[in-house]
């Protein structure tokens, strides 16, 4: 299961994306994903806008069992203690 939320226009590059894992085996090969898909928006917004690569380049990415979390935005102070208040 999974859910993604980004920039309808992709003008910017926040993005919110919650994965569940079928079995915690699967949990490294998606955070390998989550790798790719961070240099993949790197890559994309280096040229476009610069000014995105902040938010990017601070990509946090959390796991709890079999739940990954990938967030892309200015302020990511509060998204672990909140990822990790759900479980």
């Amino acid at each position: 299961d999974a859910s993604m939320y980004m920039s309808g226009t992709r003008s910017t590059a926040e993005e919110v994306t919650v994965i569940k894992a079928k079995d915690a085996a699967d949990v490294q090969h998606i955070k390998d994903a989550i790798d790719v898909r961070i240099e993949d928006q790197k890559f994309s917004y280096e040229d476009y806008k610069p000014e995105e690569m902040t938010k990017i380049g601070g990509a946090l990415v959390l796991t709890h069992g079999n739940y990954v979390l990938l967030v892309m935005a200015d302020d990511t102070s509060s998204v672990e203690k909140t990822f990790e208040a759900q479980f």
